[in-house]
């Protein structure tokens, strides 16, 4: 047995080292701070690159980060009447395209000034992805003897 096993061996020696490296795999580690500014190519490194949080303003040079870097931000709002002891649902879309970053609400008496008194709840606020456009939705609780208007923002981001 042992004799066939030997025998096995020996004629199969160069494939069963070619099967350990095969699985064994092999890596190597470039040493730190090796990779610079002359070793990449303009645009090589996107954001899909780089980690959550992975640059942060101290990393950043003075002017690394111009104008055609940003994208737009824009407010669009859209408001609802309540009548003295009534809710209302109200809601804000971005246009097409755009992407919900944020959602607000507030308040106006009669006159178009805010309304801070006591007597007026928002019920909920959340961001609404629809197919083709994201939004903010808000209910409104008016418990006041005067007409209020539920005002309801949404933070959007052009692509």
């Amino acid at each position: 047995m042992l004799g066939k096993l030997g025998r096995h061996m020996r004629h199969h020696v160069v494939g069963y080292i070619a099967l350990f490296v095969a699985l064994g795999g092999t890596a190597s580690a470039l040493a730190a701070n090796s990779v610079g500014t002359l070793q990449l190519r303009p645009f090589a490194v996107q954001n899909s690159d780089l980690g959550t949080l992975a640059v942060s303003y101290s990393k950043l040079g003075n002017a690394a980060v111009g104008r055609r870097n940003l994208r737009t931000v824009s407010v669009r709002e859209s408001s609802i009447g309540v009548p003295p002891g009534n809710a209302a649902s109200q809601q804000a879309f971005c246009a097409r395209g755009e992407q919900v970053l944020a959602g607000g609400t507030r308040w106006l008496n009669p006159a178009n000034k805010a309304y801070e008194g006591p007597g007026t709840s928002i019920a909920f606020t959340r961001l609404v992805p629809l197919a083709g456009s994201d939004g903010v939705r808000a209910r409104g609780n008016n418990a006041t003897t005067q007409e209020l208007r539920l005002v309801v923002q949404a933070l959007c981001l052009a692509p």
